[in-house]
C-alpha cells in the first residue's frame, strides 16, 4: 500500500488532471487462480502468460486464435476472454465462482479498498501481467491516458523470490520502477513543464 500510495502521490505532485492516468493493479496469484481453475498444465502456461500478456494488443478474434492454437477448450477461451474483459474484481465470482478463496483475489480487492481515497485513479485490470516470472503477488502499472503517450510510465509489484533468482538470500520485497522518459513525455503531452 505505501509502494502505492507513494506512486499515486508522484502523479499528484506533478498535478496531473484527473483522467490523465490510470494505475492499474492484478496480482501474480490470482493469475494462477484462474490459470488453475482451467487447469492448465505447466507446459501450456508459459505460452499462454505469452498471450494474456498481448491481449490488449490483439482483436479478440485474434486472441481467440492463439488460444485455440494452444489447444484450449473454446469453453476455457470463452472464460479467459470474459476475465481479460473484467473491469471490477470482484465480479470475477461470476466468472469463476471459486476464486473467493484464492489469496491473490482477496489481496486485490483489500488494496482496491484500501486505496479507496483514490479510486478516480485506481483500476483493476487483468491484463497487466509484468515479468510474471518474478513477481509472486500484487503487481501494477501506472498508466498515461493521453493518446500521444498511451503507454505505460512505471511500475512495479512484490518479488519475494528476486533476489533468490540472483544467488542471495529470499526475503519479502516490493518495489517499483519509475521511467524517467514516459515520465517526462507524459508531463509534456499534459503540459505539466
Amino acid at each position: 500500500i505505501e509502494i502505492l500510495t507513494i506512486s499515486l502521490e508522484i502523479m499528484m505532485a506533478f498535478k496531473a488532471p484527473l483522467g490523465s492516468f490510470t494505475m492499474f493493479v492484478n496480482n501474480s496469484k490470482l493469475i494462477e487462480g484462474v490459470l488453475s481453475s482451467i487447469t492448465v498444465n505447466v507446459e501450456e502456461k508459459t505460452q499462454l502468460l505469452r498471450t494474456l500478456d498481448k491481449f490488449e494488443k490483439l482483436s479478440e478474434e485474434d486472441f481467440r486464435m492463439m488460444l485455440a492454437d494452444l489447444k484450449i477448450e473454446s469453453g476455457k477461451i470463452d472464460q479467459l476472454v470474459s476475465f481479460m474483459k473484467c473491469e471490477n474484481a470482484s465480479e470475477l465470482t461470476k466468472i469463476f465462482p471459486d476464486i473467493t478463496s484464492n489469496e491473490g483475489y482477496k489481496q486485490t480487492l483489500e488494496i482496491i479498498d484500501r486505496l479507496s481515497k483514490y479510486s478516480d485513479y485506481v483500476k483493476f485490470k487483468p491484463s497487466v501481467i509484468r515479468g510474471f516470472d518474478y513477481y509472486d503477488g500484487m503487481i501494477f502499472e501506472v498508466f498515461d491516458n493521453n493518446p500521444l503517450n498511451s503507454r505505460t510510465m512505471f511500475g512495479g509489484g512484490r518479488y519475494n523470490g528476486l533476489a533468490g533468482i540472483f544467488g542471495g538470500a529470499s526475503f519479502e520485497a516490493v518495489g517499483c520502477a519509475p521511467g524517467d522518459e514516459t515520465t517526462k513525455l507524459f508531463l509534456e503531452v499534459n503540459n505539466l513543464i
